[in-house]
């Protein structure tokens, strides 16, 4: 007689059927007890080929159990915090380790990997994407950003905050910020080297949106600070190092020589930030 095999009675069960939920937790802080400071027997090790390729059978046409599911605000905090407190050491190992690799998704298009195109898909939904600017959700977004009375609030509580002069430490520091945001990334080279009395008056120049070049070449022989356009005039700031006589002579004789070229100069000598100067002088160009 050929002996039966016995099945266990629990198999292909979950320890939530099995069990009540007190117990299954028991279960699980005795098994992350006895694993603490064990090393794992897979550690280092690689599945081959053939067991990817039957774990990839097996799990075609389930459901992954976290479809759908979204992370509470807790995990969210501890990623967070996970990702920050990762030292430089670790950074500069992964970044080491990723040199020299090529990246899975190099030279792959919609039409050649379905991942691409799944990807693709999902990017065109978002609010990036040219599609969604052509919607009417965008016009209507616009719309309610280019209302006058919005517009309106938005320049008097500018002009309050800027023509306080209790805000002058927080200018100063706005204005270090704006530097790279409020001008092209061509002249990020050339603001590097400004002076804050110079980047206060290019802040003024671009909220008057008066056209202006900043260090601009003439003659191949100067560089001056201000060019303004309409105007054919340029505006020199100088500062402390000007008072000199050997800077003052030099400077007469680049403003002769400017003039004879057919250019309009003025110069501002300032020691200080002074805003109530520069404004008179925007007012002037204006």
């Amino acid at each position: 007689m050929e002996k039966k095999k016995k099945v266990a009675w629990n198999k292909g069960k979950k320890l939530s059927e099995c069990f009540s939920i007190e117990k299954v937790n028991q279960i699980k802080e005795k098994l992350s007890k006895r694993a603490l400071g064990r090393i794992s027997p897979r550690k280092g090790k690689k599945n081959s080929l053939e067991s990817r390729k039957k774990m990839s059978e097996s799990h075609k046409g389930k459901v992954a159990w976290n479809k759908g599911k979204k992370h509470s605000q807790e995990t969210i905090e501890k990623i967070k915090k996970s990702k920050s407190n990762i030292s430089k050491e670790i950074r500069k190992k992964i970044s080491e380790y990723r040199k020299g690799k090529v990246a899975w998704n190099k030279g792959l298009t919609k039409e050649t990997s379905a991942s691409v195109k799944k990807y693709a898909i999902s990017q065109s939904k978002t609010k990036h994407s040219k599609e969604w600017k052509k919607s009417d959700s965008y016009k209507n977004l616009l719309t309610s950003l280019r209302n006058p009375e919005r517009c309106r609030k938005i320049s008097i509580g500018r002009q309050k905050y800027w023509s306080n002069p209790n805000n002058n430490e927080k200018k100063i520091k706005q204005i270090e910020k704006m530097k790279y945001s409020l001008i092209n990334s061509e002249r990020i080279k050339k603001l590097d080297n400004a002076s804050k009395p110079e980047l206060l008056f290019i802040i003024l120049l671009e909220r008057n949106n008066i056209q202006y070049e900043f260090q601009k070449s003439i003659d191949n022989r100067f560089v001056c600070d201000f060019y303004i356009i309409k105007q054919n005039l340029i505006i020199e700031i100088n500062g402390y190092w000007h008072t000199k006589k050997d800077r003052i002579e030099k400077d007469n004789y680049r403003k002769k020589e400017l003039k004879k070229l057919g250019y309009n100069v003025k110069i501002i000598d300032v020691k200080i930030k002074n805003e109530e100067l520069f404004k008179k002088v925007i007012e002037s160009i204006k």
